[in-house]
């Protein structure tokens, strides 16, 4: 059985990013003393919000394929799709981490809720994945 998942760009992620540079930007405006290098420290910080910003914002949204029945992955992105028959998943309570491992193309995903498009497909498609790495598991 085939299962199709949308995975879109994260808004929590994004998030997350931007709060903890706006951290560190402030632990530099409050333990920094020399002027100089809290504009340095201070720019870098920006550069490297800005990065993270343009960086998720040019994410599109792409498809996974869960198949239980072959025990393989399917991503397809851009109409392009890549077969994956090693995986593995990393698991917490807030998100999964699906490593992907191919001779020519690795991939890492996180998966977050809210790149699914409802909380429903995000639980269906941690269960699919966690009773794929059972399965095989057990081979």
């Amino acid at each position: 059985m085939q299962r199709q998942f949308q995975i879109l760009p994260s808004r929590l992620e994004l998030t997350a990013i931007l709060l903890t540079l706006a951290l560190a930007a402030s632990i530099a405006l409050i333990y920094v003393e020399q002027i100089l290098v809290q504009v340095f420290y201070l720019a870098g910080i920006a550069l490297l919000a800005f990065a993270e910003c343009r960086r998720l914002g040019k994410e599109k949204p792409f498809w996974l394929g869960v198949d239980t029945t072959a025990s393989k992955l399917c991503l397809t992105s851009d109409g392009q799709p890549y077969f994956y028959i090693k995986y593995k998943v990393y698991r917490s309570r807030w998100f999964a981490i699906l490593k992907l491992i191919d001779r020519r193309n690795n991939r890492t995903v996180i998966l977050y809720p809210d790149c699914f498009n409802s909380l429903q497909a995000y639980r269906d498609c941690r269960f699919l994945l966690n009773r794929l790495e059972r399965d095989n598991c057990d081979h």
